[in-house]
């Protein structure tokens, strides 16, 4: 550490915090030449300001015999305290550094992709009111919810929003994502407003794959009717079981944002089920270095954890 600038003052006497770094290093190396290369100045204005010093205290810090330079039993003593002034504020400096570096720092943020349309972007808008300022950066970065998990306990992501739980990591419920059941315009049910949902049994299905969380929560609706799910098409994404449901090889159960207003879509509501599935929001255990990282957690948690 090297400073310019500063002093303190104690008890009539000034001292700089410049002539605390220059004894500092003069107690180290006992050597002027070298003290002086160290703190890239000359030698004649070390040997100058650490005669301040000794002024200012009006004791003598070092003494030389022959061609050697000892340390004082006064030098020896504030050797001890000026170390761990130079220590505390090396602290300070260091502390300040990591302050700034993390109040430009970058998020990555993990999330499903029906989460795009909506709920993100105003997740983040409402983050950056809250802050009142943009000085941090999000890594938008959606995925299938188990690459997603899979990232995040291997330190690719920071935050994930997922609708999954997982025992290793923190996992705090934050929305509800609405389910609407889905059929192309020629099918029987398009000319209906809503049906019950044992109306489903045995209904040709189009689901995302059998991994995805989707896929598990209607597998739980019609588990709990105690009727037969009949998948026949499982889509890789979003868009396809969607071009399925429109060719009418079946109905499908997909997230409202994104099937709402679709010009070859039907969506028809269930009498009797709350067809949504939950949000939680993801991270590790063990909090992350990321001063940034921490306070976007904590809003999340304060104001859309239920």
């Amino acid at each position: 550490m090297i400073v310019h600038t500063s002093s303190y003052h104690q008890g009539g006497h000034f001292v700089t915090l410049i002539q605390l770094q220059y004894f500092h290093v003069m107690s180290t190396t006992l050597h002027y030449t070298k003290a002086a290369a160290i703190l890239h100045i000359s030698q004649p204005s070390l040997s100058y300001a650490l005669s301040q010093l000794e002024a200012e205290l009006d004791v003598p810090l070092f003494i030389k015999i022959g061609k050697k330079v000892f340390l004082t039993p006064y030098g020896e003593v504030f050797k001890l305290y000026a170390g761990n002034i130079i220590h505390e504020v090396d602290k300070g400096l260091d502390e300040i550094k990591h302050m700034k570096e993390n109040t430009m720092s970058e998020i990555r943020l993990g999330y499903i992709q029906s989460l795009s349309s909506s709920f993100v972007p105003d997740t983040i808008n409402q983050y950056y009111y809250y802050m009142g300022q943009k000085s941090v950066s999000f890594q938008f970065m959606p995925n299938q919810q188990y690459d997603l998990i899979e990232e995040l306990k291997s330190n690719k992501l920071d935050v994930v929003f997922a609708p999954q739980t997982d025992n290793h990591l923190i996992c705090k419920k934050i929305a509800e994502q609405k389910l609407m059941l889905v059929v192309s315009k020629n099918h029987p049910f398009s000319a209906k407003c809503s049906i019950s949902f044992v109306e489903l049994d045995n209904q040709p299905l189009v689901m995302l794959q059998k991994k995805t969380g989707l896929y598990h929560t209607v597998e739980k609706m019609f588990s709990n009717h105690h009727i037969k799910m009949n998948v026949v098409n499982e889509a890789c994404d979003y868009n396809a079981a969607i071009n399925y449901v429109a060719l009418s090889l079946g109905v499908s159960f997909l997230p409202e944002n994104i099937v709402t207003d679709h010009p070859n879509l039907v969506p028809i509501h269930i009498k009797d089920e709350h067809c949504a599935r939950p949000i939680y929001l993801l991270c590790r255990e063990k909090l992350s270095n990321n001063a940034s990282t921490n306070d976007f957690i904590d809003f999340i948690l304060k104001y859309y954890s239920d």
